[in-house]
């Protein structure tokens, strides 16, 4: 009996989501794998993951690892070591809460020191909560985070957009993650 060469690429890709304490980084990656949304709030500790294996073409699939990191500053020393091998990082905020917009660009300092990979992985600024309202940060203050962005740190090139999300009512969540797991598989495939 002779056995079928059929080659199977398994891809090894981590999505970091990062940000201050109670923005719905948990609720978007519960969400995302199917979960119900709880209006019940339970801080991670540390770090939590999730797993979902995807087929991205004819004979390659995906292992997704959705790390979501807490938010606390009692947790800030461990933040480094969780952002080592992402392939993406969601900066997750509060569209009513401006400070956990502002705290962002220390999520991203504090990647891009411990960052030891590619300078050229997608990046997405996530503003999480839509369902309550207008935000409070304005489109000019998201524009104005990536300006700084890339003047600051000239050596990043990669992908880098904004999306609004609710993980209450999932809008927008799915399209979140798919567009970003397609940036990771063009960025990746060679």
């Amino acid at each position: 009996m002779q056995s079928v060469g059929l080659t199977t690429d398994i891809k090894l890709y981590k999505i970091v989501i990062a940000g201050e304490t109670n923005v719905g980084k948990t609720s978007l990656r519960m969400r995302y794998f199917g979960e119900k949304f709880t209006k019940s709030y339970i801080p991670t500790l540390g770090v939590d993951f999730s797993v979902k294996r995807l087929k991205l073409d004819q004979s390659t699939f995906a292992e997704i690892q959705v790390w979501d990191m807490a938010g606390q500053m009692t947790f800030q020393a461990l933040r480094k070591r969780f952002f080592l091998g992402a392939s993406s990082i969601f900066l997750v905020f509060d569209i009513k809460d401006k400070e956990s917009f502002v705290k962002l660009r220390e999520w991203f300092d504090d990647f891009w020191v411990s960052f030891n990979n590619r300078k050229d992985i997608p990046v997405v600024l996530v503003g999480n909560k839509i369902d309550l309202g207008d935000p409070v940060v304005s489109k000019e203050e998201m524009d104005q985070f990536w300006e700084n962005i890339k003047k600051d740190y000239p050596d990043f090139t990669g992908k880098y957009e904004t999306v609004l999300t609710s993980a209450l009512n999932g809008e927008n969540v799915q399209e979140l993650f798919d567009s970003t797991i397609h940036h990771i598989f063009e960025l990746y495939r060679n």
